[in-house]
């Protein structure tokens, strides 16, 4: 039996290394790009409908909800508190009328005691222990949600009961899991149906299989879990790894506070996720609790969380005060706004470097250097995050290419070039690289729009979105200066939008269905539908 322990545990950790050496981040839903908003604090219908109609009175999209852990009457029961949610089903109704998604906490402890819901020991517990579906031989584990036992996802019958139960509200339609930590309140080593594993090793069958089974039930479906986090005590250094990115959309970090110093200790974690190979690292504007913040905070905080993969506000203290931008004035609605409209604007790249990210094993934010503050979304966007009360930002340009200021497309750094900038509050360091094909949201229906800034010769694979999962199609996109020419292949017809950047007005286009030129803004814009096709410019001047 020793052998056989030994055997299994050390066939673990070579799968661990293996896994470390090439993560494959999961393609992110093309929804989840979007504006994510919550709350931690009162936990009813009527205070999602305070959320949604607050923004929508300033015109402010939401893409999607996520209601927090005390939602079912026991914990992971998987039915709704009937007081707080008395209209479960009609909520998620409404909100999917609306185009919002739905996203429910999650977790794989049934409780014997509990605090916040109803029901203090979970209808779950006992036959859960009687039939031996839970590790570590039934004992008992303290979690920050009381204290319970944790289902033994390595046994086929429990998770067959347990996907049985989870169906509950999975056939009601939700669209994602907001999957906390659990597993790793049990122990260094956990015994299971299968004998004893890391914990590390057993956490990774709880992440696997919420993501799994969900998926198998509706392809589009969401796991929001923890990538890292520094705010565990138990743990030594104050940080550890969560699912595998294999089985994680997008990722949280932790609990920080909503002031400046909460924004860089989240800004770290939120780089060391991309740096473990997560995909789609969320900013949590304003954190989750402690310091509050003020006005100046919470703006650099929201156009942070503009510019990383995943957006999402919400919290605990102050959930329904200083995360809202409606509380402070009319300029931060305005700035909030502007940045979630930002945000939106680049869904359609996202989303593409997302499926890069999963065929190359690589995340969304690239070159995160937490010594200079900086971070890339895919190759094409360069940021500078804005970490404290100064509006004079030092920015160190990476070593690979120029780069043009995203609010002055005539201004452009080379490589390794440091400059100090002031950015008042309703700007923000970004950057776009020379030579960039960027497919950007566009409003009309069923147009494909590409900023592009020309220099030399460009190539570009975008992976369209098919609907809001995670389908795609690949349209290929060359610009080459020189010779004037735009080339587009794809398999299917599309209405395309162009905006070129093109110093002078070019002395004819052929190809083309309709084009114009915006000698103020330096802007081309050449429209054309069709599926495969070539545009001829005479002399365009790109950089």
């Amino acid at each position: 039996m020793k052998t056989t322990l030994t055997f299994l545990l050390l066939l673990t950790f070579t799968l661990e290394i293996n896994a470390q050496e090439q993560p494959k981040p999961a393609i992110t839903p093309y929804w989840a790009f979007g504006h994510w908003v919550w709350e931690d604090q009162i936990h009813t219908s009527n205070t999602v409908r305070y959320l949604i109609d607050g923004y929508s009175k300033y015109n402010i999209p939401v893409n999607a909800v996520i209601l927090d852990s005390p939602w079912p009457s026991a914990y992971n029961n998987f039915e709704p508190d009937s007081t707080r949610y008395p209209d479960f089903e009609d909520l998620i109704d409404e909100l999917h009328n609306k185009n919002i998604k739905l996203l429910l906490w999650y977790t794989g402890f049934v409780n014997k005691e509990s605090r916040e819901v109803p029901i203090n020991q979970s209808p779950l517990f006992e036959p859960a222990l009687r039939n031996n579906f839970t590790v570590n031989n039934g004992q008992l584990a303290q979690w920050h949600k009381g204290k319970g036992a944790h289902i033994d996802l390595t046994n086929p019958v429990a998770k067959n009961w347990w996907h049985n139960q989870v169906d509950k509200v999975l056939k009601l339609d939700i669209d994602g899991w907001k999957v906390d930590i659990s597993a790793e309140w049990l122990g260094d080593y956990v015994s299971t149906s299968i004998g004893g594993l890391s914990n590390k090793a057993f956490r990774r069958f709880h992440y696997q299989d919420a993501f799994e089974y969900a998926r198998s039930q509706n392809p589009d479906f969401l796991c929001y879990t923890y990538g890292h986090i520094y705010i565990r005590a138990y743990n030594i250094d104050g940080e550890f790894d969560m699912a595998h990115p294999e089985y994680s959309h997008a990722q949280w970090s932790g609990d920080f506070d909503g002031d400046f110093k909460g924004l860089n200790n989240q800004l770290m974690a939120i780089y060391k996720t991309a740096l473990s190979g997560y995909g789609a690292p969320a900013c949590e504007i304003s954190g989750y609790w402690g310091n509050p913040s003020d006005k100046k905070s919470f703006i650099r905080y929201t156009q942070l969380a503009s510019m990383v993969p995943t957006m999402v506000n919400g919290g605990n203290n102050g959930a329904l005060g200083y995360h809202l931008p409606w509380n402070y004035d009319q300029q931060t609605i305005n700035i909030y706004k502007d940045y979630v409209l930002l945000h939106k604007k680049f869904a359609p790249y996202l989303f593409s470097t997302s499926v890069d990210g999963h065929i190359k094993g690589q995340s969304i934010l690239k070159n995160a250097s937490y010594e200079n503050k900086t971070h890339q979304l895919g190759d094409a966007i360069l940021v500078k995050p804005i970490t404290s009360e100064n509006d004079s930002v030092t920015i160190v340009f990476p070593n690979r290419n120029r780069w043009i200021n995203y609010w002055d497309v005539k201004e452009t750094f080379a490589s390794n070039t440091i400059i100090t900038k002031h950015y008042p509050i309703k700007k923000y360091p970004i950057f776009i690289k020379e030579g960039a094909i960027i497919p950007v949201d566009n409003n009309e229906n069923k147009t494909v729009e590409f900023m592009i800034f020309p220099k030399g010769e460009s190539k570009y694979i975008f992976h369209q979105p098919i609907g809001q999962g995670v389908e795609y199609l690949d349209i290929n996109v060359s610009v080459n200066t020189k010779n004037g020419l735009i080339e587009i292949t794809s398999k299917e017809e599309n209405k395309f939008k162009l905006q070129l950047i093109c110093f002078h007005e070019p002395k004819s286009i052929t190809g083309a269905d309709n084009y114009f030129y915006d000698a103020e803004n330096s802007q081309l814009t050449i429209e054309k539908t069709g599926n495969s096709f070539k545009i001829y410019i005479s002399e365009l001047k790109g950089y």
